[in-house]
């Protein structure tokens, strides 16, 4: 039997002028066919509903609030949100890395983007609910944007924690784990392959060669190099890029669109329960990827939504919103 769920449609603010269909009580079906789910509603709740009807995701991507404590607003000035102090954050996550387990495949992953303010708290904290065993990377991503530090480092980085769900199977696209660019976006030197030496084969292809341990190890010379675990080619988006939406603390499509490429198995499900502006549902639709998006803020939910309109087009009957009470 396929799992249903009641949900109450409610009206949801019209502040972006998007249509959010009929609203009504019905029960929905979470089928194979149903390319995407948003929820406008806390974390733990969605979960909840989640491990209820017996839905599991293969990656979730989770970008929540940084314990900044302070009031963030977008572009325009109508879309806002508060951060919570970091004893906040840290107790809501423990709650959602908890709820967590209950609803990933066994081959599942999970990536988690902070800053310098809670990244060692919440390393510790996925540690004691996943084993320090089911730690794979640390992963930093670093990029450059205005204002520059005088009594200190700037901090111009941010940290992915990446975690599977067992210490001996997890999905890995190592093919996808490639840079985007030849060079680096802070200096502008080219991206190289250690010390390796290019050299050209009997039918001309050109191939980079190293030797270790008595071994001779080729590569081709036409790819990308493949990534470590500092990403630099990947720009923080600046205030007038036009990728913006106007909701703050928006990531990349890049760096997002990077994430599922290597960590999603084809026709996997993707959650995101700090969905914010959509970025990581936006990527994981126009991937192939089947998707379920919550945030409380319904700010975020419309300017995600509009964005899954847009691309959706005549597939749109395929997604859903909803509002968890």
């Amino acid at each position: 039997m396929k799992p249903v769920i009641t949900i109450h449609w409610e009206d949801c603010p019209q502040k972006t002028g998007m249509n959010t269909g009929n609203f009504e009580i019905l029960d929905h079906q979470l089928s194979a066919g149903t390319k995407g789910l948003l929820f406008n509603g806390d974390a733990v709740k969605t979960i909840e509903y989640l491990k209820e009807n017996d839905i599991r995701l293969d990656f979730v991507y989770m970008d929540p609030p940084f314990g900044k404590n302070k009031k963030f607003t977008g572009r325009n000035r109508e879309m806002e949100y508060t951060d919570k102090s970091p004893d906040e954050i840290l107790s809501l996550l423990y709650m959602v890395f908890s709820g967590l387990k209950g609803i990933m495949n066994p081959k599942g992953s999970i990536v988690v983007h902070l800053d310098n303010v809670l990244g060692a708290s919440v390393r510790l904290l996925m540690d004691y609910i996943f084993s320090p065993e089911n730690f794979r990377n640390q992963i930093i991503w670093s990029y450059k944007s205005g204002g520059r530090a005088t009594r200190s480092y700037p901090k111009k980085y941010d940290i992915l924690l990446w975690y599977s769900m067992n210490k001996r199977e997890w999905f890995f696209n190592s093919e996808e784990s490639v840079t985007e660019s030849t060079k680096c976006l802070e200096c502008g030197q080219k991206l190289g392959r250690n010390h390796m030496k290019t050299v050209a084969l009997d039918n001309n292809k050109k191939v980079r060669v190293i030797k270790s341990a008595g071994k001779t190890y080729y590569y081709d010379a036409e790819k990308h190099p493949l990534l470590t675990d500092v990403w630099n080619d990947i720009s923080h988006l600046h205030q007038l890029d036009p990728e913006r939406t106007g909701y703050p603390t928006q990531k990349p499509y890049n760096l997002l669109k990077r994430l599922l490429k290597i960590h999603v198995p084809p026709g996997g499900a993707v959650g995101d329960f700090f969905c914010g502006s959509g970025t990581s549902l936006v990527a994981a639709s126009e991937s192939g990827f089947r998707w379920i998006g919550a945030d409380i803020n319904p700010d975020a939910c419309d300017v995600a939504w509009k964005r899954i309109l847009k691309i959706e087009g005549e597939s749109v009957s395929e997604v859903d919103r909803f509002i968890l009470r």
